[in-house]
């Protein structure tokens, strides 16, 4: 299994000594309150969480309810149903949600997803935003350049770069400043109000093929990068949920290298079969639909099983006793994951990792669970 890591482990020391060595707090629960003053990275995951705290460094955090206020020193990420960025933040923030709004301060770059994302009238952000989702309202002031792509948009705050907004409606209403040059792509005209300020050209490009492209190619870079952010969130929820299983599976795969990939395999393999001959029974089929979702299911967990698994190899390389902090696993997790994605960019190699760890994660785990509540296999 270790030569199986060799290069993974390679890029893992090279990422893991050019990253600062922090502890972390973290927390898991139905409700998550923090308050006074945190000298740490924070980590949080829950039905409803608020960060009420003045946070001296990161600050990643999942939930259904998730709201950020006070200052937080470093970046912010998070992801959840209905998503409030109320804080002063002294670096980026990057956020994913149903509802999102930024009504705080963000020191340097923002970007957003959301079905619904505000970006209120009190909202600062200090470098360029890029934002993405359904209906997008941008009242508070923008420092740098604004991308947007949406179904509809809405502008009466202040861009003092310039704007490129991808939409199908877009509203530029009074009070509106726009200090650079105003690009939009869309099937109707631009609703700009007589008393928005565009001290730019205004340029109306029409959906041709280029337009589509260049539309589709920032949607697919937001896109990609909401999705990396949720990848990692669900990797550190995943522990902070379930620390003794997902640790246990991980070490699963050290221990039983050619079960873990054998089990693997053939769960891969036979249950799409055993799905299909659901499907072909009449009485068969919603136990085949749920069937098939939790098939999906298990094959992303255990992807991000693999994936603390080679968060595991690297705090043992660096001699990181089994009970070490759990800070420096959620670190170890991230690190994992930055090699993932520059692992991505060699041909054929970065798809073949991935899919080996999600074997192994996914025959590991199966094994783990086998081993623990029912017996050992």
């Amino acid at each position: 299994m270790k030569i199986r890591f060799i290069f993974l482990l390679t890029v893992f020391v090279a990422a893991f000594l050019g990253t600062p060595a922090m502890l972390g707090a973290q927390e898991a629960g139905d409700t998550i309150i923090k308050q006074g003053t945190i000298k740490e990275d924070l980590y949080l995951a829950g039905g409803t969480v608020d960060v009420l705290a003045n946070v001296d460094g990161d600050v990643i955090v999942a939930g259904g309810q998730v709201t950020v206020e006070n200052n937080v020193s470093g970046d912010v990420m998070a992801a959840g149903g209905n998503v409030v960025i109320r804080a002063r933040v002294g670096d980026d923030v990057r956020v994913a949600g149903g509802n999102v709004t930024i009504s705080g301060t963000v020191a340097d770059g923002l970007l957003a997803a959301g079905a619904q994302v505000l970006i209120t009238p009190t909202a600062t952000v200090g470098g360029r935003a890029w934002i993405g989702g359904n209906s997008v309202t941008v009242a508070g002031k923008i420092a740098k350049e604004l991308k947007v792509a949406a179904t509809h948009v809405v502008i009466t705050g202040e861009v003092a770069g310039d704007a490129k907004l991808f939409a199908d409606t877009i509203d530029i209403q009074p009070g509106a400043i726009i200090r650079g040059n105003l690009t939009y792509y869309g099937r109707e005209e631009a609703r700009i109000s007589k008393d928005a300020k565009i001290l730019g050209t205004v340029t109306r490009q029409r959906l041709s093929e280029d337009e589509m492209g260049a539309r589709a190619g920032i949607g697919a870079r937001l896109a990609r990068g909401v999705f990396y952010i949720g990848l990692i969130l669900a990797g550190i929820v995943l522990y902070l949920l379930f620390p003794i299983a997902s640790v246990g599976a991980a070490h699963t795969i050290g221990d039983s290298p050619w079960k873990s990939l054998g089990l693997g395999l053939a769960f891969l393999a036979a249950t799409p079969l055993v799905i299909a001959l659901l499907f072909a029974t009449l009485f068969g089929v919603w136990l085949a639909l749920i069937a098939l979702v939790l098939y999906f299911l298990l094959l992303f967990v255990g992807f991000l099983t693999g994936v603390v698994a080679l968060g595991e190899l690297g705090l043992g390389f660096f001699g990181k006793p089994p009970e070490t902090i759990s800070g420096w696993r959620v670190l170890a997790i991230v690190v994992a994951f930055v090699i993932l994605w520059v692992i991505r960019f060699i041909p054929v190699l970065g798809g073949v990792v991935v899919f080996a760890l999600m074997i192994f994660g996914l025959g590991a785990l199966v094994l783990y669970l086998s081993r623990r509540y029912v017996g050992e296999v």
